[in-house]
């Protein structure tokens, strides 16, 4: 494992910490089930807008109602409310909520069943920092939300995505996202990776058209990384669709390592070691 999964444990205690003097400080007379759901993404977004310049207190008691109502869970559920999808890091997009159908509800049921029977542990750990999803469309896109997801680092172990519950495409979602978390608090907890990675937006990105930060390109690679590992893994359950997207993944992330290669001087010392292991397990997997 390229983070080593216990760095969730600090983020996760400082949290706790301010969030439970916050929930004593109020007095709810729900208090215990609050307390029960401090890990939910909801009161992670809760802490997060309590943080803002101009606090919305509409916002904080909405917030507040909602995880008196809905108890957190251990294992992975659909959520359907806006606020798992704040209109921030959006890209200027609209994200609009959509409901899922009973035919999603039996892909996802199918999904869950196949990651038991045909997904190790290490995957398991890796995509158990993801507790909510939350199915949107962006009205006029529909066309280019074929395996859109997305994550917004003030609703922490939420994600969003366009409901194509495809059962390939839900795991290529669910770990792709799952990456972004653990590459975000990897770089919380060491203070960076890269310098001035995430300010100097002039390189080239095989997933987008518009130039990225170094730091985005580095997270493309380990998030594609990452999928194309699972989905290689399962590549005798693949149709022909998901073995060319297979192949194009694998692609997209040689072409992410030759953008990286160019500026290794970039890299701090902790930044360049993950890089190289990073490089390391890619060609290991194609071996």
């Amino acid at each position: 494992m390229l983070i080593d999964l216990k760095i969730i444990e600090s983020f996760k205690k400082e949290h706790q910490l301010v969030y439970r003097e916050f929930i004593k400080k109020i007095k709810n007379s729900s208090e215990q089930i609050l307390l029960i759901n401090e890990h939910h993404p909801c009161a992670y977004r809760l802490m997060s807008e309590l943080k803002q310049p101009i606090i919305d207190k509409d916002l904080i008691l909405r917030i507040i109602i909602f995880l008196e109502q809905n108890k957190s869970e251990e294992h992975l559920i659909v959520s359907e409310t806006d606020l798992l999808i704040p209109q921030t890091e959006t890209r200027n997009e609209t994200l609009i909520l959509d409901k899922i159908s009973n035919t999603d509800l039996d892909n996802l049921n199918r999904f869950f069943s196949f990651s038991q029977e045909n997904l190790d542990q290490m995957w398991h750990s890796f995509v158990s920092i993801i507790k909510t999803i939350t199915f949107v469309n962006i009205t006029g896109k529909e066309h280019l939300l074929n395996h859109f997801s997305g994550s917004n680092s003030d609703v922490f172990g939420s994600i969003h995505m366009s409901r194509n519950t495809n059962l390939y495409n839900l795991i290529e979602c669910i770990t792709h996202e799952s990456a972004h978390h653990w590459l975000n608090l990897f770089e919380l907890s060491e203070g960076g990776l890269i310098e001035y990675g995430w300010e100097d937006e002039s390189y080239d990105s095989p997933w987008r058209q518009d130039k990225r930060p170094l730091m985005g390109v580095l997270h493309g690679v380990f998030v594609f990384h990452s999928v194309y590992s699972v989905l290689l893994s399962i590549s005798n359950h693949l149709d022909d669709y998901y073995m060319i997207r297979l192949s194009k993944i694998n692609g997209q992330v040689l072409q992410g390592f030759d953008v990286l290669d160019s500026h290794l001087n970039k890299f701090n010392p902790l930044g360049l070691e993950f890089y190289r292991k990073l490089k390391s397990n890619h060609k290991k997997l194609q071996s």
